[in-house]
């Protein structure tokens, strides 16, 4: 694919395997790219607010998504975002990773293309932007799911169409495992997500669609072995 020769040539050093890439939306105004499940922070990863509603849950700091006045409508998916973050302090590993990247607005900014990528040694988000307003193929295609490497060919034009920068980075050594994991947010419990779990105990949680076989192929693929 046109998208991941993008990333190997922009993003990966020599001898750098991609294991699997997944775009994240923005969803609603509540909960956008990234919701974070961390002590000190609000959900949208800023300093918390006075009186914000904290209960158990998964890894113990789940924030309430329910609105404040006390509505009990039941989630769609929109509502519930690709990517949570949890962890016990703001500068947890999960967190602190994120934090220039949250600072500079970006969760957000609806316009900003984000993309999660798994290597074999480090676990990356990284920003599309598009060089032309037209647009091109590459960056379009990019947003329509996740996708495996491999395949596809392309010449320097279709590479040059899209500029991709860093905006968080985790190390392999700074992982400690890969799981499968069901979230229960506003209503919902069939939120499977694979969990990236860090050598302090915080986590990034990733879906590929919320369905527990979604998440347990992104579990292979993490292993390496799909």
């Amino acid at each position: 694919m046109i998208e991941v020769l993008i990333l190997r040539e922009s993003v990966c050093d020599a001898g750098e395997t991609i294991l699997w890439c997944h775009p994240v939306p923005a969803v609603s105004s509540k909960a956008r790219r990234v919701l974070y499940l961390v002590r000190g922070l609000d959900e949208l990863g800023g300093r918390k607010m006075t009186g914000a509603k904290v209960l158990s849950g998964v890894a113990g700091f789940a924030v309430d998504l329910l609105s404040d006045s006390g509505g009990a409508e039941v989630a769609t998916v929109l509502d519930v975002p690709h990517v949570i973050v949890s962890g016990a302090s703001a500068d947890c590993v999960a967190a602190a990773g994120l934090a220039e990247w949250q600072l500079g607005g970006g969760n957000q900014d609806d316009a900003r293309k984000v993309v999660w990528m798994l290597t074999s040694h480090r676990l990356v988000m990284v920003e599309f932007t598009e060089s032309e307003p037209s647009g091109s193929a590459p960056l379009r295609g990019l947003l329509k799911g996740s996708w495996l490497p491999g395949g596809g060919k392309s010449d320097d034009e279709d590479c040059a169409a899209a500029d991709v920068r860093v905006r968080a980075e985790y190390p392999r050594e700074t992982i400690a495992s890969f799981d499968v994991v069901d979230h229960q947010l506003k209503g919902r419990s069939d939120l499977a997500y694979l969990r990236i779990a860090f050598q302090d105990g915080s986590t990034v949680d990733i879906t590929d669609g919320y369905e527990r076989r979604s998440a347990e192929r992104m579990l292979a693929m993490s292993n390496g072995q799909a």
